[in-house]
C-alpha cells in the first residue's frame, strides 16, 4: 500500500505542476502585461465559442524523476472533452470538461506499474479503486473570453489554454502573465510567471513562444519553455510542446523532475 500511495502522490504532483491547472478564485491571482511592437498586422485573440460547442484535447506528459535515491520514469496520457454550457452577456464562458481516457505507466527500482482506462487487463485491483475514478470525471469551470479563470474547483481537470492580453497583438509583441495556483498535492501555492512572444500567423493560426518560471514559498523551483499554436477564430489550443524542469521538496525529500508536455486539440 505504501508503494501505491507513493505512486499516486507522484501522479498528483506531476499533473498539478506540469499541466498547470488553476485553482478556485479565492486562491488565484492572474495578471497580464503587454509590450507592443510596431507591427500593424494585429489580431484580437479571444475564446469565441458558443453554447453547446465542444472541443477535445489530448495531453501527454513524459517525465523522469529522482527522489530518495531512486530514478523514476512516468508517462501519462489523458483525453478530455469540453462543452460550453453557457456564455453570459459579458462573454464569460462556463465549460464542462470530462475525462474520456486516462493512462499512466511508471517504472521504479521497486517495479513497474501501469493503468489503462481502456484496457481491463491493465487495471490492477490495487490501483483501480483510485485511478478508476479518473475516467468520466467531470468538472465545471468559468473563464473570461481572454482566458482568465473566474471559478474552478481545486481538483479541476480543466483543459490547458493560454491567457490572452486584453488588446490586439502583432508579430513580435510580448506579454507576461502571473498566475498563483494552490496545488492540493503539495498543500501549497505555486506562482507561475510566463512570458509569451507572438512569433507568426499562418492560415488562421497564431504561434507563440513561451518561457516561464515557477516559484514555491517565494523561491524559484522550476522553468518551462516551449511553443503553442492557437486557432485565431476560436482561441482553442491546437498544438503545444513544453519542456519543464523542477526541483521541489516532497514529504521531507528533494524531488527533481524533468520532462515534456504535449497538447493536441480540435473543435468537434
Amino acid at each position: 500500500m505504501k508503494k501505491i500511495s507513493f505512486i499516486l502522490l507522484l501522479s498528483l504532483i506531476a499533473v498539478a505542476t506540469f499541466a498547470q491547472k488553476k485553482s478556485k478564485k479565492s486562491n488565484q491571482e492572474q495578471k497580464t502585461e503587454v509590450k507592443s511592437s510596431a507591427s500593424n498586422d494585429k489580431v484580437l485573440l479571444r475564446y469565441n465559442l458558443k453554447q453547446g460547442e465542444t472541443y477535445e484535447q489530448a495531453i501527454d506528459i513524459d517525465m523522469k524523476m529522482q527522489m530518495m535515491g531512486m530514478d523514476i520514469g512516468m508517462m501519462q496520457k489523458m483525453a478530455t472533452k469540453t462543452t460550453v454550457s453557457n456564455v453570459d452577456a459579458s462573454g464569460n464562458l462556463t465549460q464542462e470538461t470530462s475525462v474520456e481516457k486516462y493512462y499512466v505507466k511508471q517504472e521504479t527500482p521497486m517495479g513497474a506499474m501501469e493503468y489503462d482506462s481502456e484496457d481491463p487487463s491493465k487495471q490492477p485491483t490495487e490501483l483501480a479503486a483510485e485511478l478508476g475514478k479518473m475516467k468520466g470525471k467531470k468538472t465545471t469551470t468559468k473563464m473570461t473570453s481572454s482566458g482568465k479563470v473566474l471559478k474552478a474547483p481545486q481538483d479541476a481537470n480543466i483543459t490547458n489554454s493560454a491567457q490572452f492580453p486584453e488588446q490586439a497583438i502583432g508579430i513580435g509583441d510580448t506579454w507576461e502573465t502571473t498566475v498563483k495556483n494552490f496545488n492540493p498535492a503539495l498543500g501549497k501555492e505555486i506562482t507561475s510567471q510566463n512570458k509569451y512572444k507572438f512569433l507568426e500567423r499562418n492560415n488562421g493560426k497564431a504561434i507563440f513562444e513561451v518561457n516561464g518560471k515557477m516559484f514555491l514559498d517565494n523561491k524559484e523551483v522550476g522553468t518551462v519553455t516551449g511553443k503553442m499554436t492557437v486557432d485565431e477564430k476560436t482561441g482553442i489550443t491546437l498544438d503545444a510542446n513544453f519542456s519543464q524542469k523542477m526541483k521541489i521538496e516532497v514529504q521531507g525529500s528533494e524531488m527533481q523532475l524533468e520532462g515534456t508536455t504535449k497538447i493536441a486539440g480540435k473543435k468537434l
